[in-house]
């Protein structure tokens, strides 16, 4: 009886300090992974003359509906190389290398160096509509590291979250433009003269006309979509680079539309390392913060045993 008390204590010990440091990572805050886990693939593009062009049946109101100028998420798993540029000519968020943009500068992600005061450069990836003027949240990265971004446009306000946690919200109204008939495109863009192209890979672009909420992005940013999602049926196109070879991009939407897209170049297919399952964490102060597990006769491991976790001290 000595035997098992001690070897409950000794487990019940070894599971609050366990479990301390299994929920300091899975619960509360995001990680970013800097290599592949999925296994899945991503799209890499050389930051020169590489793109994706969904179109021409991929217009906004084929993917987005009617009400596309006022309502609409872009999702999409980034990963930046290379040295960020400041565009070419231009000065607004819609001339930096496009992530997933429409071709006439209207709306959608960049990643860049924005010039936000004479001579004054500011990197980061940029969430953008222009109802008038270039409206935009800018979402920090680390060059290397696979980001979660999404973009929310509703009620009059954008929206940009990273690794689901929201970024930063500005007013916005509509979408500024009387064209339906603009395409997408994802890494670079061929509008007019208007050639930059991202460096870097990119997995998981999907298209919603509607907002998500901050829970629904977060319970389903690490996994790939399926008609179990809350705003399935608002699902545009939604690209999650399954083909893994040959020079078009298959829609996995899944409705009653299809819109593939089209190789401009040659992007390289790669593994990806986009998600690896949910990943949400507990955060410990140090001081007072810890999680209790009761005893219990389950405890009773006489033969053995072992323990994992992840940690971030």
């Amino acid at each position: 009886m000595i035997f098992r008390h001690v070897t409950r204590f000794k487990v019940s010990a070894l599971l609050i300090i366990t479990l301390s440091v299994i929920f300091s990572l899975f619960w509360g805050q995001f990680i970013t992974p800097g290599r592949a886990y999925s296994g899945n693939y991503a799209l890499s593009f050389n930051g020169t003359d590489e793109l994706v062009w969904i179109g021409p049946g991929g217009s906004v109101i084929g993917t987005l509906g009617s009400t596309w100028k006022s309502l609409k998420t872009i999702s999409v798993w980034v990963r930046p190389l290379g040295v960020p540029r400041a565009p070419a000519f231009g000065g607004s968020p819609g001339d930096l290398d496009p992530i997933v943009t429409t071709e006439t500068k209207f709306f959608g992600i960049t990643r860049g160096l924005l010039q936000v005061s004479p001579g004054v450069y500011q990197d980061g990836i940029y969430v953008w509509n222009f109802d008038g003027l270039f409206q935009y949240v800018r979402i920090p990265y680390t060059g290397g590291e696979w980001i979660h971004v999404t973009l929310i446009h509703s009620g009059g306000r954008l929206y940009g979250y990273k690794n689901g946690v929201l970024a930063g919200s500005v007013a916005s109204g509509d979408t500024n433009t009387p064209r339906t008939d603009l395409s997408w495109s994802i890494g670079g863009s061929t509008f007019g003269g208007f050639t930059p192209k991202f460096q870097g890979q990119i997995d998981e672009v999907a298209i919603f006309g509607a907002a998500l909420s901050q829970e629904t992005i977060r319970d389903w940013m690490y996994r790939e979509y399926t008609s179990d999602h809350p705003n399935w049926g608002s699902l545009g196109a939604y690209y999650k680079m399954s083909d893994g070879s040959g020079t078009s991009l298959s829609d996995n939407s899944g409705g009653g539309t299809d819109f593939p897209g089209t190789f401009f170049g040659t992007p390289d297919w790669v593994h990806s390392g986009a998600f690896a399952g949910p990943r949400n964490a507990l955060d410990f102060d140090g001081s007072d913060d810890t999680v209790w597990v009761p005893d219990a006769a389950s405890l009773d491991l006489a033969s053995g045993l072992t323990f994992e976790a992840w940690a971030k001290p």
